[in-house]
């Protein structure tokens, strides 16, 4: 059997961290809604890996839209831990991704925020703080501030390796275990047993060329470590026992796979990254491809500081 396949393909991350492509990170001017969204990642991962939360008892929402006394308040980041018990607990965090300084003001409007929702504590995120924020913050015991940076020199370094196996061709071959039996001529379509699964000659194939392009990344993984394209003609060779693999009724003793692939070692760095102090980091990637359903895949990657998280 000959024929091409398109693509073999892999994503590989380097670094302890937890991955979510639910959420995704558009690269765009700065209006403060990818720090919220940071804060909202880092804060659900350290909320759903608290041991004393059980995996989920609490909310957390994104801009939520509060009316007291006919009044409208947008809350960034809105947790709830412990709800409708006597422990339940409110968190609201307020994001300022700002160059300068936060003011006293912002300090004073998370206040009353905090007050008039009856929350147990405000925690301001942000770049800096003015001397006189700071004086009100050690007047404000329920106001907390927690520092962002997106300084690429204070922050983990994370690359995403993208890999494309591009083939030039696959050549599959068999062999039946009496010689004197032949193969029907459309033998690549006909029904393939192996063990108690069965399949067609084309996908079993097809499964094995990315079974030998997985295995070539673990062997020479030296080649796929830095970014580079070369290829790569790679042979599989299975014996089978008696009855083990049979192809339109026919005992096979040997099946061979061959496949030439060009290898595209594509590395990325983050196009978005943010760390909160003593929580975690948030990394945004986009990867372009022509086989991924929309062109692209944007990759998100939350690192978390362990921490018990119940005093929220």
């Amino acid at each position: 059997m000959e024929g091409r396949d398109s693509h073999a393909r892999g994503v590989s991350g380097m670094g302890d961290a937890i991955k979510d492509s639910n959420c995704q990170m558009k690269e765009q001017k700065n209006d403060g809604k990818a720090l919220e969204r940071a804060v909202h990642l880092i804060q659900e991962t350290l909320l759903k890996n608290d041991p004393t939360l059980k995996g989920g008892n609490f909310t957390i929402e994104l801009n939520k839209h509060i009316t007291v006394d006919g009044t409208r308040h947008e809350i960034d980041v809105y947790v709830t831990a412990h709800p409708g018990t006597k422990y339940e607990s409110i968190v609201l965090f307020e994001c300022k991704d700002l160059s300068k300084s936060v003011s006293k003001n912002d300090v004073i409007i998370l206040k009353e925020k905090v007050d008039l929702l009856g929350a147990t504590r405000g925690i301001l995120v942000a770049r800096e703080l003015s001397r006189d924020a700071e004086a009100l913050l050690a007047r404000y015991k329920r106001i907390q501030f927690r520092r962002c940076t997106d300084d690429i020199n204070g922050l983990l370094t994370i690359d995403v390796v993208h890999t494309v196996h591009d083939s030039l061709g696959i050549t599959v071959r068999v062999t039946p275990r009496d010689a004197l039996q032949s193969f029907p001529a459309n033998i690549a379509d006909q029904p393939v047993r192996w063990g108690n699964n069965v399949s067609t000659l084309t996908i079993i194939g097809h499964r094995r060329v990315h079974a030998i392009s997985n295995m070539d990344k673990v062997d020479y993984r030296r080649l796929y470590d830095v970014e580079s394209v070369h290829w790569r003609p790679l042979r599989e060779c299975l014996d089978f026992n008696p009855g083990e693999f049979s192809v339109a009724g026919i005992d096979v003793a040997i099946l061979e796979v061959y496949v030439t692939f060009f290898v595209h070692v594509i590395r990325h760095s983050p196009r978005y990254r943010c760390s909160i102090d003593g929580d975690g980091q948030v990394l945004s990637f986009e990867l372009v491809d022509q086989d991924f359903p929309t062109g692209k895949l944007d990759l998100t990657v939350v690192i978390t500081e362990c921490q018990n998280r119940s005093n929220l």
